[in-house]
């Protein structure tokens, strides 16, 4: 997520949240791991999550679609 975020970042997160929209950065579980990643592309009940370092990132390019149910919170803020 560099720029945005870097690894000795601290997030905070809401776990309720009704509606997810496109660009919003959000904590899933994938594979027993937690990501943080940002929305890309919404299919009903379904997110395309990408990294913004694309060229490394492990998102949805190599995972594939994720449920919304995987989503933890939505990032709100995050310390620099």
């Amino acid at each position: 997520m560099l720029p945005y975020l870097r690894v000795e970042d601290r997030v905070v997160s809401l776990n309720w949240f009704y509606n997810l929209k496109l660009n919003d950065l959000v904590v899933a579980k994938v594979n027993n791991r937690l990501i943080i990643k940002r929305v890309t592309k919404i299919n009903q009940d379904k997110l395309f999550l990408e990294g913004d370092n694309k060229a490394v990132s492990i998102d949805s390019k190599s995972f594939g679609w994720i449920a919304k149910n995987k989503v933890i919170g939505k990032v709100i803020f995050s310390s620099f």
